[in-house]
């Protein structure tokens, strides 16, 4: 996977014994250049630093690493329009953005507002069969778990999924009780966004979850 990251990547840092350089390719041509450690410590600390170095570029990784001998990884994708189904019913919408907590075969969703920053509020995400610590139940879906996902695939597999009831409170602030209720209204308004106001907060900023 190393191998094809460094094959996708637009520009890389390459750290020496004695120095740092930075590699950028465009349009067929390699740009090099040696930069001072300090100013590229203040660089980092100044500025939300995201990375589109992943497979599949509708899904943008913010931090890798390991934990307890599983890799960890959190990543987020855009507002996009997703068609969901439940047993009796399907509905077309568009979701918020989403931040994904992925350690196979787990997952943890959350949902952002506006522009992604290292600071931004979290909050529930607005679907069932997630439960209150943010977590996918997958039911019968996780026998279909056996082999690695990358987080996107693993969030398609649960879009994709047949939804119940399962989970389905504190996850708006027009319908409480059930988020359901909400969902129908926005599918069938056919609104072009997700209303960000009717989220409710989950009292963390992405900084946390890293």
């Amino acid at each position: 996977m190393i191998e094809e990251l460094i094959k996708q990547a637009k520009a890389m840092l390459l750290f020496t014994k004695d120095s740092i350089v930075y590699v950028e390719r465009e349009l067929g041509e390699t740009l090099v250049k040696q930069l001072d450690p300090d100013c590229l410590v203040k660089a980092i600390t100044d500025t939300d630093f995201t990375s589109e170095w992943f497979l599949d570029s509708r899904c943008t990784v913010h931090k890798i690493k390991r934990n307890q001998g599983k890799t960890v990884t959190v990543a987020s994708i855009k507002p996009s329009a997703q068609v969901l189904n439940f047993k009796s019913f399907t509905l077309e919408l568009i979701l918020p953005g989403t931040v994904m907590v992925c350690k196979q075969p787990d997952l943890w969703l959350y949902a952002y507002k506006g522009h992604l920053g290292i600071q931004s509020r979290l909050y529930n995400f607005p679907l069932p069969n997630i439960d209150a610590n943010h977590k996918v139940c997958w039911g019968s879906v996780i026998s279909s778990l056996n082999q690695f996902q990358s987080p996107f695939n693993l969030y398609l597999k649960f879009i994709s999924s047949e939804f119940n009831q399962d989970y389905v409170n504190n996850k708006s602030r027009t319908s409480p009780g059930n988020v359901l209720i909400q969902l129908k209204k926005i599918s069938q308004s056919q609104a072009k966004f997700y209303p960000e106001d009717d989220l409710i907060r989950a009292n963390l900023v992405l900084k946390d979850l890293c």
